[in-house]
């Protein structure tokens, strides 16, 4: 192909420079005219081609994380996951719908126990309630709430986030010294898919120590009374003993520390008069 180009540019240059030279009144000079015509438009199209080429090709070059799934002899389905940063892989069970449906931080059976929040005071414009330190199955836990409210559609919210995905997505923690920029450089996969609002994701956060978390993802959507809708986005980490004792196993141990206990929950709220 870029042969071809080259040699159209160069039936094109001599058609031209021969056309300074020839008056077009005659049929001749009108056929050469046409010819011309056909031959830039000939050469258009192939830079086109030329342009989108070069695109796929640069996609094909650009690092990507990715993962497979293997079967040792004699044990269960695992998937070996990589990252494009070169961040070290790891293996990865999948998880049950059952310990999924565990995390789910909507279902009241799960949080009926959780102490209600008392409002300390504002952090950066924020209301800021919290309760005390509780423990539920034996790990010490601390609940923070921060309310805020916008002059904004939930719409507006939605388009912002999909725009926006690396800027908006939080995470559910970071290094110390962690600048805002360098949430840009957090890698995410999709590792399992339960339902269209419900997805296993693994976050990648590099350093010095890659700083990674399992967590499942999900969005709810309600119609309060009025009309008013109320949507919630959640991310709550999981585990389990097959991930655990590999993790253990692994020669990148010290390499990698693993965030086995975290979750947040953004809620969006319509109310009177916006």
């Amino acid at each position: 192909m870029i042969r071809e180009h080259q040699r159209l540019e160069e039936t094109l240059r001599r058609g031209l420079a021969a056309a300074k030279h020839t008056l077009v009144r005659d049929e001749e000079g009108q056929g050469l005219m046409v010819g011309i015509l056909r031959l830039a438009l000939q050469r258009e199209r192939l830079s086109s081609q030329n342009t989108e080429l070069r695109a796929a090709l640069a996609r094909t070059k650009s690092p990507r994380s990715h993962a497979f799934w293997q079967q040792p002899r004699g044990q269960r389905w695992r998937m070996v996951v990589h990252f494009a940063d070169n961040s070290p892989p790891f293996y990865f069970y999948p998880f049950s719908l059952d310990i999924v449906d565990k995390s789910d931080p909507f279902d009241s059976k799960l949080t009926k126990h959780w102490p209600a929040e008392s409002p300390v005071g504002t952090f950066m414009g924020w209301n800021l309630h919290q309760t005390k330190l509780f423990r539920d199955n034996n790990l010490p836990l601390l609940r923070v709430k921060l309310l805020k409210k916008s002059r904004c559609s939930i719409e507006d919210v939605y388009k912002v986030t999909c725009s926006q995905p690396k800027a908006c997505r939080p995470t559910l923690a970071v290094p110390k010294n962690w600048g805002l920029n360098q949430r840009y450089d957090v890698t995410l996969q999709v590792l399992q898919v339960f339902d269209q609002a419900t997805h296993l994701i693994v976050d990648n956060i590099p350093g010095p120590i890659n700083l990674r978390y399992l967590c499942v993802a999900r969005k709810t959507q309600w119609e309060l009374k009025g009309g008013k809708r109320k949507m919630c986005l959640s991310m709550v980490t999981v585990d389990s003993e097959d991930n655990q004792r590999r993790r253990a196993a692994s020669p990148s141990t010290n390499e990698v520390e693993w965030l086995t206990e975290s979750g947040m929950v953004l809620t969006l709220t319509e109310l009177d008069g916006g």
